[in-house]
């Protein structure tokens, strides 16, 4: 993509939060290296990984990283925002991919859609196979997202933490709708289980009773 695609090409910032990732965390900057969107800062919050990640990201000299304690994957993702200097700000996992192509579809909605305040994308979840990797299952779009950065960047921290919540609320009301439907069943097979017993129990019994002396 050429620069005079997108008027002024403005600073795209990437975050990405991260403990504990040698294995992946080289692939994840790697795909954000190999975009087609000249103006980018990759922001890495390390949480003070002791497994070599560190080492792995000395390697990626334009990287901004810092690496420190925290109070987990959302206050080190605040902490990347707030060191973002971009006009858009996406996150990436460090277990994660970038498509290729992607920050300049990205760029250009937004210089399409100059009051939009967020770019959607979909997602896949892949597994490496013998004939190479193989793509497991696919996600519609809201899961990945590119946030535009306005006056109200005091905001972000607050919109994090309700997202989080949120997610964790769907979760636990998820886990407790199956149990309330397993519970039942579970009775039931516990009573029967019982009832089996019991009947054994006394055909048993009968028998004996039966057995001539």
């Amino acid at each position: 993509m050429r620069d005079r695609e997108i008027p002024s090409a403005p600073l795209l910032s990437i975050v990405t939060p991260c403990l504990n990732r040698a294995p992946l965390i080289g692939q994840a900057v790697e795909s954000v290296q190999r975009q087609d969107y000249p103006r980018v800062e990759h922001i890495v919050m390390d949480g003070g990984s002791t497994d070599g990640t560190l080492e792995v990201l000395r390697r990626y000299p334009h990287l901004d990283v810092t690496s420190e304690k925290d109070r987990g994957l959302y206050d080190a993702l605040n902490k990347a925002i707030q060191r973002a200097r971009g006009e858009i700000v996406g996150h990436i996992n460090s277990d994660d991919l970038y498509e290729p192509r992607v920050f300049g579809a990205v760029m250009r909605a937004f210089a399409a859609h100059p009051e939009a305040d967020a770019v959607v994308g979909g997602a896949a979840a892949f597994e490496d196979t013998p004939s190479g990797p193989a793509v497991r299952q696919t996600f519609p779009p809201l899961a990945v997202h590119m946030i535009g950065v306005g006056e109200e960047t005091g905001r972000l921290d607050e919109m994090l933490t309700k997202v989080a919540e949120s997610f964790e609320e769907n979760v636990q009301n998820t886990v407790k709708r199956f149990v309330s439907l397993l519970e039942p069943l579970i009775i039931l097979v516990m009573g029967a289980v019982v009832g089996f017993m019991v009947i054994s129990m006394l055909l048993a019994i009968f028998s004996i009773n039966e057995i001539p002396f």
